[in-house]
């Protein structure tokens, strides 16, 4: 009951309330897709993704599955920001310093650990092969348009690989709107400039209209991997289409979305660990959510840490 009560009232709740902000003045200029508020949004989908496992590995959470089963989405989200972020720091430099590009990467992912859990791990898989994707196109290939073309039939050719070699749906079905997060860091300014005004709600009302009565048609009747790839898309063009009139605001979302990776990475195993230990649903979900913030916390300032104390040695 407690944990019903925490899982489908209290976290719903404050994800309403994050929404319930308007933009105003020059907000919008400065806070669409600001660094803030994607961490605010990132900081909610890991929630979701958090409840999600939580319900699929503990016993008596059919209430939370059902209302988290689509949490899958949020991975889609997760690979659209990853593609606007990506796109966004190669277009801060017009050569690009591999060396210290990876450097930074390997830095923030901890790919000395995480890499040996590469053919376990979707994510991890997915964030691999775009970057390097992005590298290439951004080496070889000049002009915006044409690197948006080859990315979007990149991001299409990856999960159909996957699919082919018999990789699980979980390695493939949320992954294709990488090439929308680059596509809105390249023409961003055009397409806001296009959703001024009252084609905004036009826009909005046909695209509910068309797309959720067919997302929900797929879940029925597609097979699994087609369908989550469906609504998954959906959902994430939809979350994307309401930033433009809601100013997505959270203290508590923020601040958890500053971790998203390392709580990403720890979740799973402190769920499991907390199962071993207590037997109450509440108990499990407060022990493993606690440690898991407080491991992310303590692991990603601990590697700034030791980071800074490198560099300045270097020096």
């Amino acid at each position: 009951m407690a944990t019903n009560i925490v899982a489908l009232g209290l976290i719903p709740v404050l994800v309403l309330l994050s929404f319930a902000h308007t933009y105003k003045g020059v907000d919008f200029e400065k806070e669409f897709f600001s660094k803030r508020q994607t961490e605010t949004l990132k900081g909610i989908m890991i929630f979701v993704v958090f409840f999600h496992h939580f319900g699929l590995m503990n016993e008596h959470t059919e209430q939370i599955m059902k209302v988290y089963m689509p949490g899958q989405f949020c991975i889609a989200i997760f690979i659209m920001l990853l593609g606007y972020t990506t796109a966004l720091g190669h277009s801060k430099s017009d050569k690009l310093d591999f060396k210290k590009l990876w450097i930074n990467r390997a830095w923030r992912l901890y790919l000395p650990v995480v890499i040996f859990s590469i053919t376990f791990n979707n994510f991890l898989g997915a964030t691999l092969f775009f970057f390097i994707l992005t590298d290439i196109v951004y080496t070889f290939i000049k002009t915006d348009k044409n690197r948006l073309i080859v990315i979007f039939i990149g991001n299409m050719i990856f999960p159909l690989f996957l699919k082919l070699i018999g990789m699980g749906e979980w390695w493939y079905d949320d992954i294709f709107t990488y090439f929308i997060g680059v596509a809105l860091f390249m023409y961003k300014k055009p397409i806001i400039d296009f959703l001024r005004g009252k084609i905004y709600w036009v826009i909005l009302g046909l695209y509910v209209l068309l797309a959720v009565p067919f997302a929900v048609y797929t879940i029925k009747n597609w097979p699994f991997d087609l369908s989550t790839i469906v609504h998954s898309t959906v959902l994430s063009i939809l979350i994307l289409l309401l930033m433009f009139r809601l100013n997505i605001k959270s203290k508590i979302f923020h601040f958890v979305g500053q971790y998203t990776w390392e709580i990403f990475i720890f979740h799973q195993t402190f769920i499991g660990l907390a199962k071993m230990i207590f037997n109450r649903n509440i108990l499990i979900l407060g022990f493993s959510m606690l440690l898991t913030i407080i491991t992310s916390v303590a692991v990603q300032n601990g590697v700034k840490m030791l980071r800074n104390k490198i560099n300045a040695r270097e020096k």
